[in-house]
C-alpha cells in the first residue's frame, strides 16, 4: 500500500478490488433495467425476479426484502414507489455509484476518518436496519 501526504494509505491505482466491479455490475445492471422498463413499458412485477430466500422459507420478510423493486423504481423514476418498498435503497444506489464511479475518493474519505466515526457510523446503520426490519415485521 501506498501512503501520502497527509498519512492515509490508498491502494495502487492498477488494482482494482471486487468491490469496485461489483458496485459498476450493479450499476450497470440498474442501469440496464431503466432502460428495458422505459423501452418496454415493463413494471418490476412484470421482470422475472428472483425471490428472497429467507421469506421463501420463512414467510417473513427479511431487512433486505422490496431492495430490488426500490431500485427498479428508482430507475424507472417512480421514487414514491421506491420509498415504499425500501427507503435504504436511495442510500444502497448513492453508495454504489460513489464506490463505482470515484472508489479512491471513497476509500481515502473512509480511511480519513477516525476508527471510533467509522464504528458508529457501521452501528447507526446497523441499529437503523434492523429497527426497520422490526417494524416492517409488527406492522
Amino acid at each position: 500500500m501506498n501512503r501520502t501526504q497527509d498519512g492515509v494509505s490508498e491502494l495502487p491505482r492498477n488494482r482494482i478490488g471486487s468491490d469496485i466491479w461489483l458496485a459498476r455490475i450493479f450499476m450497470l445492471a440498474l442501469l440496464g433495467i431503466g432502460l428495458a422498463v422505459h423501452l418496454f413499458g415493463a413494471s418490476a412485477e412484470d421482470l422475472l425476479l428472483c425471490p428472497c430466500p429467507f421469506y421463501s422459507v420463512t414467510d417473513v420478510k427479511c431487512p433486505g426484502c422490496g431492495m430490488t423493486h426500490a431500485c427498479i423504481a428508482i430507475m424507472s423514476g417512480d421514487l414514491r414507489d421506491a420509498w415504499m418498498h425500501h427507503p435504504f435503497s436511495f442510500g444502497l444506489i448513492f453508495f454504489a455509484a460513489g464506490i463505482a464511479l470515484i472508489p479512491h475518493r471513497v476509500r481515502r474519505f473512509w480511511r480519513w476518518l477516525p476508527r471510533s466515526a467509522r464504528g458508529a457510523i457501521g452501528f447507526s446503520l446497523l441499529v437503523l436496519i434492523l429497527g426497520f426490519w422490526t417494524t416492517r415485521i409488527l406492522l
